[in-house]
């Protein structure tokens, strides 16, 4: 749903409004979402992802076995042992890698020095 990055436009508009135009701008930006456009594709999502979820769970009991078949797993756990790896590699993912940091900070450098000219 892309209703954080649409509504991040509506900041524009009320940026120098009282309190009072901002927090009426702010109401009916919402209003008119969720009458006409939050309820509508948050149902088809749902709706969406649940027609694929019952897709995968029926075609697994045959694809499943034949996959494990192919790969010679005989033993269930080894999944779970491949879920805590992922666990782990994607949580080592967190933070960006300090190399590139460096390469960022650098350009950004190099971004204030050339506007300085």
């Amino acid at each position: 749903m892309a209703m954080p990055t649409v509504s991040n436009a509506l900041a524009s508009t009320v940026r120098y409004a009282t309190a009072f135009h901002r927090q009426q701008a702010i109401n009916t930006y919402f209003e008119h979402n969720d009458h006409f456009e939050v309820y509508v594709n948050l149902t088809n999502f749902l709706f969406d992802n649940y027609k694929q979820a019952l897709t995968i769970i029926h075609d697994s009991k045959t694809i499943l076995p034949s996959l494990k078949r192919d790969l010679s797993i005989d033993d269930n756990s080894i999944f779970y042992k491949w879920l805590e790896e992922e666990k782990e590699y994607l949580e080592g993912l967190s933070h960006e890698p300090p190399e590139e940091t460096l390469h960022m900070e650098y350009w950004q450098r190099l971004e204030k020095f050339e506007a300085s000219r």
